[in-house]
Formats: C-alpha cells, sequence, structure tokens
C-alpha cells in the first residue's frame, strides 16, 4: 500500500537539499521551467515536465549521489555455470 512512498519522499529531499546548496544551479532550473512555462503559454502540463533535460540530469545525479535503496539482494534459485566457475545455490 505504501510502496514508493518512502523512496520518492526521501529522494525529492536530497534534490531540494543539493539545489539549496548549490545556488547556481538552482538559477538554472529555475530559469529552465520558467522558459518552458512561458513558451507553454503560462501552462504546466506533464509534457512540459518531460521536456527539462537539466531538471532531468538534476534529479538523476542527486539519486545516484543518494539513492533511495542501497541495497537489494538477489538469491539464486540454481546452481549457476559462469564460465568454468560454479555458484552454488544455498538455502539457509
Amino acid at each position: 500500500m505504501f510502496e514508493g512512498h518512502d523512496t520518492t519522499a526521501m529522494g525529492l529531499c536530497f534534490t531540494l537539499a543539493l539545489l539549496a546548496e548549490h545556488k547556481d544551479i538552482q538559477d538554472r532550473v529555475r530559469n529552465e521551467i520558467d522558459a518552458a512555462v512561458q513558451k507553454n503559454g503560462e501552462k504546466f502540463s506533464m509534457k512540459l515536465l518531460q521536456d527539462l533535460p537539466y531538471l532531468e540530469r538534476c534529479i538523476k545525479e542527486a539519486l545516484r549521489l543518494y539513492p533511495s535503496v542501497f541495497v537489494i539482494s538477489r538469491i539464486l534459485g540454481d546452481n549457476v555455470k559462469l564460465r568454468m566457475y560454479w555458484i552454488n545455490f544455498f538455502f539457509s
């Protein structure tokens, strides 16, 4: 029921914190948004949001620096041969 709530909130928090820390980048993001909104007749839409490449790069960089999920564990379901090595399936 709450999947994604924490990860989205943390991603947003770190992105906003980094923008607050780097005023020059914050200004560039704001200018990109302002220009796009003016060009679109003062209307904000999903399409407009998808056409903000600098904002997208800032969000991706924030998520790279501060990932919401640090470790995703995987469990083998069977023994696997990787080149000349065998990786054995364990079940404890």
